[in-house]
């Protein structure tokens, strides 16, 4: 079988596991635990400690971090496999847990001459099925960031070479495909799983954010988990190939004042779990509804962070979404999160209906209940869109509601330069666009029951300069045209 691992990069930004030292505590094995239904995978960095001191029981596999390629397709640190390996196979395997080695490139000059040469990856292959197979586990990981477009169909290759070498294959691409490098439908036909880790939507050198928004929405950007889910199954992705990755790390952020979104002064600095809980504690913590994130507000800085509640959420998500699974990055760093595993194993061990008695009873069986359902409306803002001019209409007529009540509708910006919205509360609306630029517009439609939200992207860009400038302008916006138009827009979170 072959799986992958989709690993975020963060946005705007450059490959980042952040390093973190897990907070000193006992670890409290669970009591009696039973197998997940679902898969739970769990990152173990060398540097956290010991893998085998880990409780294996949560999980369904266990991915040991790491070996770095090489440019000649050999692998160095090997030793933060061989030095576990022996002893950790056969202690997850004794209770139904597989083991993977990862395996990490985080460099271009080495991605941009390793992929591309047959060689170079066959010596890959070689030596990464011995390290596997020689301590008889179950797979692979491959955790290959930033890599350009052109290698888009050597990584296939690659999956391909390895695949009758190797149980199980992960790979690890972005939450946000930039420059569309990683065909997320090959793999996805050609794995057990795309294992998405949703982290870094705020980096540490952006401004201060959720890392790992549930939903996106005003205030901020519509880029989220559920963005990114979307963004796989627009892509060819079936939900039962989609894992969802975690982070369990927070990040604090100097900033200029205390509103929300703030503004960055420095770089951002990451926070391990269990060390996140204990500052909110001392310093009074606060939750943004939107995303679903605690966060810590100071005058001159801010710390978002995730706590077991705020995990629970996007697990009962994942799963009520019926995704092959869950997973995080990295094991250990929710030491100190009381209740963590616990959580962990209510949302993930599914029990089965009981199967209905065949007792009598006395109850009665055709009485109506007095309660009726309501199903949640369908937002839909339309399609993605440039355009040259400055006046531009906004229509929601495509919203629904499944048990036909009329929908109250509310448009409002999220995003790029200052837009004047008409009519807010009308299904069609017009916007005048205040100059060039990339904006936002987001759709909350109501049946006064529930509400659900979608959004619409608008690139205003004018062809108003003349000679070569013209001809590379005019080629840029029919390109965008080209990309926007043709890919389906996120549906939003509904509540």
């Amino acid at each position: 079988m072959i799986y992958f691992f989709l690993l975020s990069l963060p946005i705007f930004g450059t490959p980042s596991h952040p390093k973190l030292f897990p907070v000193t505590q006992e670890r409290t094995p669970l009591q009696s635990p039973n197998p997940p239904s679902v898969t739970v995978y769990g990152y173990h960095a060398y540097w956290t400690g010991n893998a085998l001191d880990i409780d294996l029981s949560p999980l369904t596999h266990i991915a040991v971090f790491n070996v770095d390629l090489n440019a000649d397709g050999t692998l160095s640190d090997t030793h933060n496999w061989t030095n576990v390996a022996q002893d950790l196979v056969p202690k997850a395997h004794n209770i139904g847990v597989k083991v993977h080695l990862c395996l990490t490139s985080f460099s271009d000059s080495i991605n941009n001459v390793v992929l591309p040469s047959a060689t170079k990856r066959a010596t890959l292959v070689q030596e990464l099925s011995d390290l596997i197979n020689d301590y008889g586990a179950d797979g692979v990981n491959i955790d290959i960031e930033g890599m350009d477009a052109a290698q888009r169909e050597n990584l296939n290759l690659l999956v391909d070479e390895l695949s009758p070498h190797v149980d199980e294959i992960f790979l690890a691409t972005p939450a946000i495909d930039w420059s569309d490098a990683y065909d997320y439908e090959y793999l996805a036909e050609h794995s057990d799983g795309l294992f998405i880790m949703g982290y870094g939507y705020h980096w540490k050198g952006g401004d201060p954010g959720p890392v790992d928004p549930l939903y996106g929405g005003s205030p901020w950007f519509a880029y989220s988990l559920e963005w990114t889910v979307d963004d796989y199954r627009d892509k060819g992705v079936p939900d039962d190939k989609i894992i969802l990755g975690l982070p369990l790390y927070g990040r604090q952020w100097p900033t200029a004042s205390s509103t929300i979104p703030g503004t960055a002064t420095g770089d951002g600095v990451a926070f391990v779990m269990g060390e996140a809980l204990s500052y909110g504690s001392q310093m009074g913590s606060d939750y943004d509804s939107v995303t679903h994130t605690p966060y810590v507000l100071e005058n001159d800085k801010q710390l978002w962070y995730p706590d077991v509640d705020s995990v629970r959420s996007r697990i009962s998500w994942a799963v009520e979404e019926q995704l092959q699974g869950i997973g995080f990055w990295a094991l250990d760093y929710e030491l100190g999160a009381d209740g963590f595993w616990d959580m962990v194993q209510e949302e993930t061990v599914l029990v089965p209906p009981t199967e209905p008695s065949s007792e009598p009873t006395n109850e009665p069986t055709n009485e109506p209940s007095g309660e009726t359902s309501n199903s949640k409306p369908i937002a839909d803002a339309g399609i993605d869109m440039v355009t040259e001019i400055d006046t531009i209409t906004l229509d929601g007529s495509g919203s629904t509601d499944p048990d036909g009540d009329s929908l109250s509708y509310e448009w409002t910006q999220l995003h790029g330069p200052s837009a004047q919205i008409n009519t807010a509360t009308n299904t069609q609306t017009q916007v005048v666009l205040s100059q060039e630029g990339t904006y936002r517009f987001s759709l909350l439609v109501s049946d006064d029951a529930q509400e659900a939200q979608d959004a619409i992207t608008v690139i205003y860009e004018t062809n108003a300069k003349t000679g070569c400038a013209t001809q590379n302008r005019s080629s840029w916006f029919s390109l965008l045209s080209l990309l926007l138009i043709g890919r389906r827009r996120n549906k939003t979170h509904s509540s």
